[in-house]
């Protein structure tokens, strides 16, 4: 008799477990989505734009007494990274200190910062700029995007509308760049934006300006961000201009 209650209770401390489990298997079930925590974080939406401030060390691009363009091309793509970050759009500096990328030649250097949209996989590479001219009068923004390449010219179409909201008095210029190492041996869809003309007493005192630069950064971020998040493409007519460009 003792070894039959024994294996009475046993089946019974068997049986009691099992209901503990299913009720706990059910309890669970009914526990909301957002209450699980995915053991590693999601992959980012959009793998990163480059943004590549123009020149640096050496190599001061271009100079009107004592401002050099140098300096302004990385305050405003610093600028820039933030507000994309404020955007959730990420992005990557090809330097972030007065420093030329190479010793050996200006291609060289042109060459390290394409490698780093290579190597970071960039959906695009958005180059800062600050133009000059022989004529004083010529000033605005240029907007120059590759040859033969749709989501080039929508980046620049759109991050032009931006900057014609942001200062709807300048002109605007929108243009392909052709037989530019830059440009022809860019990875992904690249712009490269001329914030204005140094040569230009106007554009030169407002770029000097810390919140002219914050201005112009979160115009660019803006237009980055619609280009990424509608890709479709938008024709915009913009003024042309006769001013040589040299990056």
């Amino acid at each position: 008799m003792v070894f039959l209650n024994h294996r009475r209770l046993a089946i019974i401390v068997v049986a009691l477990s099992a209901i503990g489990a299913l009720i706990r298997v059910a309890l669970v079930s009914r526990e909301p989505l957002g209450n699980v925590v995915p053991e590693t974080a999601p992959e980012p939406v959009h793998p990163p734009v480059v943004i590549d401030p123009g020149h640096g060390g050496i190599d001061g691009g271009a100079i009107h007494g004592s401002v050099s363009e140098k300096g302004i091309n990385l305050d405003i793509a610093i600028r820039l990274t933030d507000a994309l970050e404020e955007l959730g759009v990420a992005s990557i500096l090809t330097r972030n200190e007065d420093l030329h990328l190479s010793e050996l030649s200006y291609r060289q250097d042109l060459q390290h910062r394409l490698d780093v949209a290579t190597g970071k996989k960039a959906w695009a590479l958005v180059g800062i700029h600050a133009n000059a001219s022989d004529n004083p009068a010529s000033r605005g923004f240029w907007l120059l995007y590759k040859e033969n390449d749709e989501a080039s010219k929508h980046l620049a179409e759109q991050i032009a509308s931006s900057l014609s909201r942001f200062r709807p008095d300048l002109p605007i210029s929108v243009k392909v760049e052709r037989n530019h190492y830059y440009f022809d041996n860019s990875p992904c869809a690249t712009v490269v934006v001329e914030t204005g003309f140094l040569t230009n007493l106007q554009d030169r005192e407002a770029l000097l300006r810390e919140d002219y630069r914050e201005g112009i950064a979160r115009a660019i971020a803006q237009g980055i961000n619609s280009a990424l998040q509608n890709p479709s493409s938008i024709t915009n007519s913009y003024g042309k201009s006769a001013v040589t460009c040299d990056l």
